[in-house]
């Protein structure tokens, strides 16, 4: 009786990992079967009649790895982080000090600086730096670069987003915090409550629209999409360059025309614009910045409880922990970070 193809397979797939020496997770099922030159359908029952055996492991939602290979190779006691959105004296203020408290691990974290957009375009680049996994803060990470870190067993955290299920995630509770703002207006008497921001990746596009369900769940009959603005930064930088953030401002404000909205909820930068034609209208900043002159109030990003959180998690998957959590920030609602006018503090 002749052997059956897909067990004919699995021996071919065995040989093949013990010559690349492949000890972490394997490529994908089509770039696999791709590699191979098989068909992918043959291929799927070759690995689950190995995984029958013991040899792989397929953990839902993360890929097939085999049986007692280091799901985590390197050993450069590094941990990378993208996408950080401090000033550069802030960060390395802060990084000096998560690496102080660091000092008993052995372990540093990297912050790595280079553009996103040139790392989005040869995800490979990142297998050049020498650390052992990668935090990603924002929309830093895409769908390709979690493949390439995946196929060489290189784990990563990102922010919380339901577009990679198979990540750990950690970061801003943006439910939780806008919500907290648009009922902090509104006990102040606001009805008309604008938001003014920037569109985001296809991946994180979710976060708008989480942004959006809040806006339109406090607010009700009140909600105005009128004043719910998401504008393409890009296209405002090419058409504008350096003023691009005047420009997005001036938009704003000939959509609204005579009738402007009493709050405005958007990121600082944008706010100090729209002050000086609405002086009078309230605002509020979602950032991690200082405060500055022309906002009201402030709700601001705990990078720094993020990195703690994630380095702590980062250790245990170094440690083989294969489960996927999800955790949430607060803003940080301290004294020193929510600036009020004078007047609203007497």
């Amino acid at each position: 009786m002749s052997v059956i193809k897909y067990i004919k397979l699995s021996e071919k797939l065995e040989k093949f990992i013990r010559e690349n020496g492949i000890s972490g997770r394997l490529p994908g099922l089509y770039k696999l079967a791709h590699e191979l030159n098989v068909n992918h359908v043959t291929l799927y029952k070759a690995i689950h009649h190995l995984a029958q055996q013991g040899k792989l492991e397929i953990v839902p939602w993360k890929g097939t790895y085999v049986v007692g290979g280091n799901m985590v190779r390197r050993k450069y006691h590094a941990i990378g982080v993208l996408g950080y959105c401090y000033s550069a004296e802030s960060a390395k203020m802060l990084f000096d000090e998560l690496n102080g408290e660091l000092a008993s691990t052995c372990y540093k974290i990297l912050r790595i600086e280079t553009y996103c957009a040139l790392l989005q375009e040869n995800p490979r680049l990142l297998l050049n730096y020498p650390v052992d996994g990668f935090v990603f803060l924002g929309s830093s990470i895409t769908r390709e670069m979690l493949d390439v870190l995946q196929e060489n067993s290189i784990p990563a955290i990102c922010t919380v987003n339901e577009n990679y299920p198979e990540l750990n995630q950690i970061g801003m509770d943006h439910v939780e915090g806008y919500g907290r703002a648009i009922s902090m207006l509104m006990e102040k008497g606001y009805r008309k409550i604008a938001f003014l921001s920037v569109d985001r990746s296809p991946s994180f596009q979710n976060y708008i629209d989480d942004i959006r369900n809040i806006f339109a769940d406090k607010l009700g009959k009140n909600f105005d999409p009128g004043y719910f603005l998401v504008l393409d930064s890009e296209d405002f930088f090419r058409r504008y360059g350096d003023d691009y953030l005047t420009k997005m401002a001036e938009h704003a404000i000939a959509l609204w025309k005579d009738k402007p909205p009493e709050a405005i909820i958007s990121f600082e930068q944008v706010l100090c614009r729209l002050n000086e034609k609405y002086p009078q209208t309230t605002t509020v900043s979602f950032n991690s910045m200082e405060p500055i002159s022309g906002v009201d109030y402030y709700f601001c990003e705990d990078i720094k409880g993020i990195l703690e959180l994630a380095i702590k998690r980062m250790f245990q998957i170094f440690k083989g922990d294969k489960t996927i959590t999800r955790q949430f920030v607060k803003f940080i609602n301290k004294k020193y970070n929510i600036y009020i006018k004078q007047e609203d503090s007497k």
